[in-house]
């Protein structure tokens, strides 16, 4: 299969299976295969067993995307849709650091539900503010989750069907990432290692301010799109200004604007 892979590739489509090159992407996508024939695994197309029984509903990294967030109390923050987000789909948001293979458990997770419609692609909403009330509700899915002034890490995540995590984004106002340890402690209660499941344009990490509000433009491809909601320059943050956040608007992503004028913020300060 990897060698048919190859001449594929080099011959044809000019493109990889990457179910060929990680095969462990498999059940992460469709779930565990089920016994079809002498104890022959596989995926029976014509089942209407063949769903996906984890909480992500096709949800993928940069699905949805921070655009800002308070730390000073009480906490805040706001996601932008990158793509329509599946009714019934359970997304979760923690401040507990990844240490390279597993979350840990010495802070707090929050649980967001999808109602039943989708969420439209370009939609604002968040957590602590009115903003996207018709669309999802928070509950606590364990732990203290709450943001440190001081620093800290925000990465969103949905279930594959075995329960592992699929890493939607990542965002750090600690100053940068730490390697990935298998020694807990190392990560506090601030720092966490970057999820090297996520691309580069799925992850941000910010210099240490209380609060922080995305600036920058959104316009063409997906790709542009996350390039810019994750490059460092299009973030303004101040340990003095909370971001106002409690404005209701819905932009489509393929109109050019830019969010530091949605969210209609009173005020201007530098880094």
């Amino acid at each position: 299969e990897v060698n048919r892979n190859d001449r594929v590739c080099r011959r044809y489509q000019g493109n990889r299976n990457p179910f060929i090159d990680h095969p462990h992407l498999v059940e992460q996508y469709f779930g565990k295969p089920e016994v079809l024939s002498q104890e022959k695994l596989g995926y029976n197309c014509t089942s209407d067993s063949f769903v996906d029984t984890g909480t992500c509903k096709g949800l993928k990294p940069g699905s949805l995307m921070f655009i800002a967030f308070n730390s000073q109390n009480p906490d805040q923050f706001l996601f932008y849709a990158v793509d329509e987000i599946p009714a019934g789909a359970t997304i979760f948001v923690t401040d507990n650091a990844w240490t390279g293979t597993k979350f840990r458990s010495n802070e707090g997770v929050l649980k967001i539900g999808v109602h039943n419609q989708n969420i439209p692609a370009g939609t604002i909403f968040g957590y602590g503010t009115p903003r996207g009330e018709a669309w999802v509700h928070f509950q606590s899915g364990g732990g203290s989750f709450a943001l440190a002034t001081a620093g800290d890490t925000l990465i969103t995540y949905c279930l594959s069907s075995d329960g592992r995590p699929l890493h939607l984004n990542a965002l750090s106002f600690d100053g940068g990432w730490l390697p990935p340890s298998s020694n807990e402690n190392s990560f506090g209660t601030k720092g966490s290692a970057l999820p090297g499941t996520l691309p580069h344009n799925c992850a941000v990490s910010l210099p240490h301010r209380d609060n922080y509000e995305f600036v920058g433009n959104i316009n063409g491809n997906r790709n542009n799109m996350l390039s810019s909601l994750t490059a460092p320059m299009n973030w303004n943050g101040s340990d003095n200004f909370r971001i106002t956040m409690d404005d209701s608007e819905e932009v489509s992503p393929s109109e050019t604007f830019n969010l530091f004028m949605i969210l209609c913020l009173p005020i201007f300060f530098y880094l």
